[in-house]
């Protein structure tokens, strides 16, 4: 049965009123869920969006300098695999960039609620969504790219290995380069798909709490399929990549590294300290993966 509050008072908390029957939460008539979570309050918001501004922040520059430091030395840099690493620090940089959005004035709640006060959600179902498909698109496209680029640089490290000729003096990195165009068709398409999908099924929500919006906020099975299923198939096929090519450098034999010129033994030690650099950021999208589930 279909509940309206009295004309002469307001919908009960958590709902604010509203004309659209679109905004309608359940069976309230005139009633819609505010934009504000209730199970946090102010302090607790604000806490949390210190965080968000804190961390956005430093990833957007430490990236920055990441990119600036490949930039000015492009020429040597523009190589496989090392130019995977340019690749994602600027998905990390554009991604940061659009946590940082909501804290431009106005733009917050511009982004996760609607013009009524109501909150945005299943979005996009009106024009006043765009601000929040906009930044629901760069959070999530370039968050699923960082992680696909990762599973090609462990891919690019497993495949070198296997071109490493010690007696001929070196690694050889040139094959890759005929791999690179595969390497972007598949960073950029699956992505690009799944987002594409995701804004059409209508499943991205605002959420005061983060201050952006995002997939499956309110529908978990959305979250599962478009977000964990993901996360999950790609850090396990980067990891095993990743596990191949240290299982390879383990078993170079200790006098065939010695006998290595310094530039190749250089580019080894290198390449060792870079494969750690990767587990770390396997770990940290281990540890993202973990944050959504809870």
């Amino acid at each position: 049965q279909t509940r309206s509050p009295d004309a002469n008072t307001s919908c009960p908390c958590p709902l604010v009123r509203t004309a659209s029957k679109n905004r309608w939460y359940r069976d309230w008539e005139g009633c819609g869920l505010q934009c504000d979570n209730p199970m946090f309050d102010s302090t607790e918001i604000r806490t949390v969006r210190i965080v968000v501004a804190i961390l956005g922040s430093i990833c957007f520059v430490s990236t920055l300098f990441t990119l600036l430091t490949f930039l000015i030395d492009w020429r040597r840099q523009n190589h496989y695999p090392v130019i995977i690493i340019f690749y994602m620090n600027t998905c990390f940089c554009i991604g940061s960039l659009a946590w940082l959005v909501q804290f431009i004035p106005g733009a917050r709640n511009d982004i996760i609620c609607r013009p009524d006060d109501t909150a945005r959600l299943l979005a996009p179902t009106e024009s006043s969504d765009v601000s929040c498909i906009f930044v629901f698109g760069f959070i999530y496209f370039f968050m699923m790219a960082t992680v696909l680029w990762f599973v090609m640089l462990a891919f690019a490290w497993d495949f070198s290995f296997n071109l490493l000729h010690i007696p001929s003096g070196g690694c050889t990195w040139d094959p890759l380069w005929d791999k690179g165009p595969y390497f972007h068709a598949i960073a950029w398409s699956l992505p690009g798909i799944k987002t594409a999908i995701i804004i059409g099924l209508r499943e991205v929500d605002g959420n005061s709490l983060s201050g952006v919006c995002f997939v499956g906020y309110e529908n978990l099975v959305v979250r599962a399929y478009f977000v964990l299923a993901p996360l999950g198939i790609y850090l396990v096929v980067g990891g095993v990549f990743l596990i191949r090519g240290l299982v390879k450098l383990c078993k170079l034999d200790a006098e065939k590294v010695g006998s290595v010129a310094g530039t190749s033994s250089k580019l080894l030690r290198t390449t060792v300290l870079r494969i750690g650099m990767g587990f770390v950021n396997g770990g940290d999208r281990i540890l993202f993966c973990r944050c959504f589930c809870f």
